[in-house]
């Protein structure tokens, strides 16, 4: 479904996906090496190479599905586009997205469990915590992974990227939210005993050969 909305984007613009998403996002928020595809990587801004078995792998092209996960960034750009989401759509002073777009994009429009406080919007995943509201996202591609993580009450926005599928993207996740927001609960020998136990058990699935991919995808509460 992203590739079909990038191609909506093509056929009501006129424009390529690529050229839009520099135009329209890129530029506004000051994300000046960020990109659409590895054919634009360069020696010029080195990059974290996808592992798998801890050794390093070809990159893989994905320029005909793009809108679906082929957008190159680093954490120091990303946070001016999670600026803006903590923001409600204001970044660096100015309106990037309304106050009435944000409330849809980040409002329910599938219930995704019996669960009534999980749902997606528009390309966000929603739920609930005893922190509050949250808008989360994670993907991943062979060598690969993200997570994004917004609580709009609190101000706070966490994104890890990694260079490989680990289960370690959640699990670092809530260890960050205990300490920005109830630090005195945080234990930090569980909390380092759990990281090790998760990484752990991922190195041992690779051996094992365990397809982990699917993973990247998971509910991150």
């Amino acid at each position: 479904m992203y590739l079909v909305a990038g191609l909506v984007i093509e056929a009501v613009t006129g424009k390529t996906w690529d050229d839009f998403v520099k135009e329209k996002i890129f530029t506004p928020l000051s994300m000046h090496i960020s990109s659409t595809s590895i054919s634009q990587l360069s020696g010029e801004h080195p990059y974290a190479h996808p592992h798998i078995k801890n050794k390093p792998i070809a990159l893989l092209n994905i320029d005909n599905m793009a809108p679906a996960g082929s957008i190159n960034s680093s954490v120091k750009e990303m946070l001016n586009w999670l600026q803006m989401w903590i923001n409600e759509g204001s970044w660096n002073g100015k309106e990037f997205l309304s106050v009435k777009t944000y409330q849809t994009i980040t409002s329910p429009k599938t219930m995704i469990s019996n669960n009534s406080d999980e749902s997606y919007g528009f390309g966000w995943q929603l739920g609930k915590s005893e922190y509050g509201k949250i808008i989360s996202h994670g993907g991943g591609l062979p060598g690969y992974k993200s997570s994004v993580t917004i609580l709009p009450e609190h101000s706070i926005a966490i994104i890890i990227l990694a260079n490989k599928i680990t289960y370690l993207h959640e699990e670092l996740t809530g260890v960050i939210l205990d300490f920005l927001l109830n630090p005195e609960r945080t234990n930090w020998q569980k909390a380092k005993e759990s990281l090790y136990f998760k990484n752990f058990n991922y190195a041992w699935d690779e051996e094992r050969e365990v397809d982990t991919t699917l993973q990247a995808n998971n509910p991150f509460f």
